[in-house]
């Protein structure tokens, strides 16, 4: 249960500390085998699992996120199932992470939230930075949705829009936090955030009562793909299940480093949500991704519009950048991934991204 950097060398905890000396990410090596849940118990929220956290957090702070429904998919194929992480509290995966981040600072002491996002992490933050009564600030690349930037400021916290990238953006707030008068509440770099997203991996084998064979999730920073591996491995180590699941990793052709190779220029897509084209655990995830077996696969506009048509059309209206899961899935069930049980997450809500999603139905009706 080591906190390493990039190059292996081992980490006191601190919540405040964000990164290594030379820079570089500090990473969680595994999580604890701790004790699993009873079924009947009455926290069903992520901080259940807490006995799996690395390192003792202090007081939760919750809105109820984790124990999403895991659904079936027969339009999909057989043993297909749905994984509905836009139903967490703000409408995105990302509660998972943040609540985990968000409880940590305040235990050590920080009153004043900084973090920077291209819109569910921001938003996310705002809400759990309210719950636990301290200060937030939001940094947004200026074409984020509207839906979006309106939910982090109606939870109180100051928008900053920040012209320019994805990348600009992540720089602004580095620039910002090197000041010292902020926390850093990044789910892009905050260690602990990929072990609450792991939470969504351990629910997943609670509810099947076994690792499927097959989980797809999408990706930008990646923080799915870390938190499944953590999640996978650890319940292998406990002896729990018998095999890892193999993971399918998702992204937009338009803006995919972690598929197509570390430099890319980003495109326009509708899967805005993961278009980050330098993310800053890419050794990470590709190391998670080889430990599980990984597919990485790039899809086209086209292929994410079709995906949200069909997954509204059969009920669930989440946002194109959850969308794309289902549209990578599409692109590698047929020959590359083998028979068995497969959970395809969804991340976000299609609350989140109305211009998003007004367009691709404006262009069916």
């Amino acid at each position: 249960m080591a906190l390493i950097d990039r190059a292996g060398a081992v980490h006191d905890w601190d919540a405040l500390v964000w990164r290594g000396p030379d820079g570089s990410p500090l990473t969680f090596t595994d999580l604890r085998l701790g004790a699993v849940p009873s079924p009947t118990e009455r926290d069903r929220t992520v901080w259940r699992w807490r006995d799996w956290f690395p390192v003792p957090i202090g007081d939760a702070i919750t809105l109820g996120e984790g124990d999403t429904p895991l659904v079936d998919a027969p339009w999909l194929g057989a043993n297909v199932h749905l994984k509905l992480d836009h139903l967490n509290p703000t409408g995105s995966f990302k509660d998972r992470g943040v609540a985990l981040v968000v409880a940590a600072l305040r235990s050590a002491g920080a009153t004043r939230l900084l973090e920077d996002s291209s819109g569910n992490g921001g938003s996310s933050m705002a809400a759990y930075a309210a719950a636990a009564g301290v200060t937030a600030r939001v940094l947004v690349p200026d074409g984020t949705s509207s839906g979006k930037i309106a939910a982090t400021r109606a939870y109180g916290a100051e928008i900053v829009l920040v012209p320019g990238s994805r990348d600009d953006t992540s720089a602004e707030a580095l620039r910002q936090v090197g000041t010292g008068n902020w926390a850093y509440a990044s789910h892009a770099w905050h260690p602990l955030f990929p072990v609450g997203v792991a939470t969504q991996a351990l629910e997943i084998w609670a509810q099947l009562g076994r690792a499927p064979e097959t989980v797809v999730v999408v990706a930008g920073g990646g923080s799915m793909v870390l938190g499944h591996d953590l999640a996978w491995r650890a319940l292998l180590a406990a002896g729990l299940i018998e095999a890892l699941p193999r993971l399918v990793m998702v992204q937009p052709a338009a803006c995919a480093p972690l598929v197509l190779g570390p430099v890319v220029t980003p495109g326009k897509t509708l899967a805005e949500g993961t278009a980050i084209a330098r993310p800053v655990r890419d050794a990470e995830v590709s190391a998670a991704l080889r430990r599980l077996d990984g597919i990485a696969v790039a899809t086209d506009e086209a292929a994410i519009a079709q995906a949200t048509r069909q997954l509204v059309a059969h009920g669930h209206y989440v946002e194109p950048t959850s969308a794309n899961a289902v549209a990578g899935w599409q692109a590698v069930a047929t020959g590359q991934i083998a028979p068995g049980t497969t959970v395809i997450v969804l991340t976000g809500s299609g609350h989140k991204t109305p211009d998003a999603m007004a367009s691709i139905f404006a262009a069916v009706n």
